[in-house]
């Protein structure tokens, strides 16, 4: 009887402990010695729901860490022109590696023929030449990527292009980012640009930075994220003017616009179909012309806390949705 009792109590110990294993959530095993599950070594994690769902799940890139880069998607030809005729006998230059490869000599007109996969990763010491003076203003921007015949699309730091190996020093970084303007006007105006969507642009604080950057890039279906909370005047103006395929925006996370920010920043892209813009001062100054030749029909994201209700060309296109976050 005593025996039996023993077996009985053995028995219930082991059913109460599968019990417990089968009905255990949030079971996770990381491939990792990290303390968070944020903190991966591994390019792959696996893990269990709490529906007990098993799933191997890829880690996140952080292409903040790589070069700036281009990907063919097609065969054909790449070129980069930097802009040379700076103040004081400067001249812009890039180094370029192909597939990895080693680095090459530093040339301002770079002409390559590629096949589709090949990467090319960029560094230099980039600088821009503008002055206060429009009439005396020689060039504005680092230079151009259009002239090729390959689609391409881009992703890693576009700061290699001024910091080469430095681009992720922060205290290198921050003067350029705080004084740079013109940075990276026209630069793949008219270009076969398919995707930034990878593309990393770090700074925080916008000034005359983005002009036009990707105005009339037909092709350009995915924009970059733009991080910035605090823009001065003209950001973003013509940034994506023209780019018929983007049916989507980046969010805008700027709380208080100032003049001209946004004007014409997604006219004439004909296919936008949805706009995340979270601002709520500064409205009526920044926004001429912005959303001109949209979409007929699309969804508007507003600030939970917005009070402005422009429509038209100037604010919210007409026929649209809105929503707030």
């Amino acid at each position: 009887m005593i025996l039996l009792e023993v077996i009985q109590k053995k028995l219930l110990w082991i059913y109460n402990i599968i019990k417990k294993i089968f009905n255990m959530r949030h079971i996770k095993h990381f491939l990792t010695n990290a303390e968070q599950p944020t903190d991966f070594e591994y390019d792959y994690v696996s893990f269990v729901d709490e529906n007990e769902n098993s799933y191997v799940r890829e880690n996140e890139h952080d292409y903040s860490k790589d070069y700036f880069t281009v990907v063919a998607l097609t065969d054909g030809s790449f070129v980069f022109t930097a802009n040379e005729e700076l103040d004081e006998g400067i001249s812009n230059a890039v180094s370029y590696s192909i597939n990895d490869g080693e680095w090459q000599e530093p040339t301002n007109n770079l002409n390559l023929n590629v096949n589709t996969n090949d990467s090319i990763r960029l560094k230099g010491q980039m600088q821009t030449d503008y002055t206060d003076n429009v009439s005396v203003m020689k060039q504005l921007g680092i230079g151009k990527f259009i002239g090729g015949t390959a689609l391409f699309e881009i992703n890693g730091n576009i700061m290699s292009l001024f910091l080469e190996d430095d681009f992720n020093n922060s205290e290198k970084l921050i003067p350029i980012l705080n004084s740079s303007m013109y940075t990276y006007y026209e630069i793949f105006k008219g270009s076969n640009l398919v995707s930034a969507e990878n593309l990393i642009l770090p700074s925080k604080t916008c000034f005359c930075m983005y002009m036009s950057m990707f105005q009339e890039a037909t092709l350009l279906k995915k924009a970059p994220q733009l991080p910035a909370t605090t823009i001065e005047d003209m950001c973003y103006l013509s940034m994506f003017n023209g780019c018929t395929s983007l049916e989507r925006t980046p969010i805008l996370h700027a709380d208080k616009l100032e003049s001209m920010c946004y004007v014409d920043m997604f006219k004439n892209c004909t296919n936008l179909k949805h706009i995340t813009m979270l601002a709520t001062k500064g409205v009526t100054s920044g926004l001429g012309g912005w959303v001109k030749n949209v979409y007929p029909n699309g969804v508007f994201v507003k600030s939970k806390n917005a009070t402005w209700e422009i429509q038209g060309d100037n604010g919210v296109p007409i026929n649209w949705i809105v929503q707030k976050k």
